[in-house]
């Protein structure tokens, strides 16, 4: 038999995704939840109180995200988070210190992914160079950017990344994410 237990007991309007990751290096699992279109929900991170509850340590409004995935892409033994967008806005990629705080250097690091309509977004490395690159998933809507392959140019070009394009891959109205093997 399973017992119901209230770890996190704060607001949360709603999601349309959810990623694990230890953000704040102290070995638990916590969650970053993505807010949604049209509705009162923020993106926000839930930091794991070593199993005995979850804490709201982080929280954005205005966010569209629909995807999120992380990832140790610039190698500093920490996660960081890529948030894909809709509406539109650019996605976001959250550069982690190492202790949960989260900045957010998509246009720096040039990965905001083609501010389509963003659905999901996964990380592989694409060209076999050692690093995590980026595919961001956008439906395929008339006259909108699409999905964009983003190459981690690694230590050298400080892990910032490079736009390839759309690289011949569509992707039609689904609720799907892509995924990367």
């Amino acid at each position: 038999a399973f017992e119901r237990i209230t770890l996190y007991d704060g607001e949360m309007d709603g999601s349309r995704a959810m990623c694990w990751a230890d953000l704040d290096g102290d070995g638990d699992l916590d969650v970053y939840a993505a807010g949604i279109e049209g509705g009162p929900a923020r993106d926000m991170v839930l930091t794991n109180d070593a199993g005995r509850q979850f804490l709201k340590t982080f929280e954005h409004a205005g966010l569209y995200g629909r995807g999120v995935t992380a990832c140790d892409f610039d190698q500093d033994n920490d996660m960081d988070v890529y948030v894909t967008n809709y509406r539109l806005k650019p996605n976001h990629l959250w550069l982690n210190d190492g202790n949960g705080k989260l900045t957010d250097v998509a246009a720096e690091y040039g990965a905001t992914g083609g501010r389509g309509h963003g659905i999901g977004s996964c990380w592989g490395d694409i060209d076999n160079d050692g690093y995590f690159d980026i595919y961001a998933g956008n439906f395929a809507h008339r006259g909108q950017p699409h999905s964009r392959f983003l190459r981690n140019l690694g230590p050298e070009k400080g892990f910032k990344f490079e736009d390839l394009g759309e690289c011949g891959v569509g992707y039609q109205e689904s609720f799907a994410s892509p995924t990367l093997a």
